[in-house]
């Protein structure tokens, strides 16, 4: 699975960017990936992007229990302001 930020500019001038977040599966590769993100960044006029593939990290706890973590590593662009810090809000629909 591959993670895509959409970031499109501020609005205003005291606004920040606005940032979309998808998760693309499906994909034959990672390039496939690049260019839907391009395209759609493209129309944000604008707009950058970034692509992440997922990794699960498989492990033990001192207890003896598996866990597993998830991460996501970047492959492709960055974030749009560099000098700024972000909040990531995630809302899932069951």
């Amino acid at each position: 699975m591959y993670r895509v930020r959409l970031w499109a500019p501020a609005p205003g001038p005291y606004t920040g960017w606005n940032l979309d977040d998808w998760a693309v599966t499906g994909a034959t590769d990672v390039t496939e990936v690049i260019a839907w993100a391009e395209q759609e960044a493209a129309r944000l006029r604008g707009g950058r992007c970034e692509v992440f593939v997922q990794a699960t990290e498989h492990g033990t706890l001192r207890d003896g229990t598996l866990a597993e973590q998830v991460h996501h590593i970047r492959v492709y662009g960055e974030q749009a302001d560099t000098a700024a810090t972000e909040t990531v809000l995630t809302f899932r629909t069951e």
